[in-house]
């Protein structure tokens, strides 16, 4: 094993460890096969590609007057089931979380627990100034945490932001 494939080996870890992965996403690799080599890396990146719109969706109903705590709810339980399915742990958490302030009608906390899932969710660093930059390498480099973690072709340097891990795509050129 080389240096690269020990450092995603050890972030592959620590996302277990810190609570952001669950044995869903080990029942996702069992899929992954000599037929399918980018299985989990194309579930992930759907994923990561749908849920910032779904997320937006919730937004916009939660600024709506009055309040479909039962539309929010059911925006959510998408959005948590996504999150599941790719064993998302810490997402599909702070989703319940977000639906049980639905069911108390308690808008600061749904508020709260979107803002906490947009950042959860957000694949770029919160300092970069430059919003097409942001934008253009979230859409650039989505192979996302797991498609570094599964593919030993990709060369991906792992950094602390906030206390979690991000992984950045270095792009070929």
């Amino acid at each position: 094993m080389d240096n690269m494939q020990r450092q995603v080996a050890n972030v592959r870890q620590d996302l277990f460890k810190q609570g952001y992965l669950d044995d869903q996403f080990l029942q996702l690799e069992l899929l992954q096969d000599d037929v399918t080599p980018n299985f989990v890396e194309e579930v992930v990146a759907s994923f990561f590609r749908d849920s910032p719109r779904l997320l937006s969706t919730i937004e916009h109903a939660l600024q709506k007057s009055p309040l479909d705590f039962d539309r929010l709810d059911r925006f959510m339980h998408q959005f948590k089931g996504s999150s599941s399915s790719i064993g998302a742990l810490r997402l599909k958490s702070e989703s319940s979380l977000f639906s049980e302030y639905c069911d108390e009608c308690n808008v600061e906390g749904c508020f709260i627990k979107l803002d906490l899932l947009k950042l959860l969710l957000a694949s770029s660093d919160a300092n970069e100034d430059d919003e097409d930059h942001k934008n253009k390498r979230q859409t650039n480099n989505i192979h996302i945490i797991w498609s570094c973690i599964e593919s030993s072709d990709v060369n991906a340097l792992s950094d602390r932001i906030h206390g979690s891990w991000t992984i950045r795509v270095v792009e070929h050129h």
